[in-house]
């Protein structure tokens, strides 16, 4: 019996074909080499401890797809698997700097404010303070006349 001629096109591919009778005969290919660009697949492979060690701070950031994105414009990739040990490093030390920046309180105390800053303030507050207090006498010696 003579099988008909199988060509296979493309990674992970599936044929299915039909002899005569009730056979049915599925012949499923799994392409192995390089992939993304020439790399070596990163799928089977365990990550080193500096890599997880990334992998864990980038847990702790609020925007992960900003580091993503930082990633695959400095480095062409989003998988932190396939980053060299110093790209490594530097998506680490990227991602220290965002936590330590998101985790920085926020202060509400104003900038610091010069002499010369400090006596106009001062000056102004007086002249405020005087006008008030005339227009209160202002006020409290017209009453007094209409009552």
């Amino acid at each position: 019996m003579l099988m008909p001629r199988q060509s296979n096109k493309g990674g992970g591919t599936v044929q299915v074909g039909r002899l005569n009778g009730n056979v049915t005969v599925i012949n499923h290919h799994h392409a192995s080499g390089p992939s993304r660009g020439g790399r070596a697949s990163a799928a089977g492979r365990r990550a080193t401890p500096a890599q997880r060690e990334v992998l864990d701070l980038l847990n702790r950031v609020p925007d992960r797809i900003a580091i993503l994105k930082f990633m695959e414009k400095e480095f062409k990739t989003r998988l932190v698997i396939e980053l060299q040990p110093d790209q490594l490093y530097r998506v680490k030390r990227y991602v220290q700097a965002v936590l330590t920046n998101s985790e920085a309180p926020v202060t509400l105390e104003p900038p610091p404010v010069s002499a010369f800053q400090r006596e106009r303030a001062l000056r102004l507050a007086n002249e405020a303070d005087e006008a008030q207090a005339r227009r209160l006498q202002r006020s409290s010696t017209t009453s007094g006349r209409n009552s």
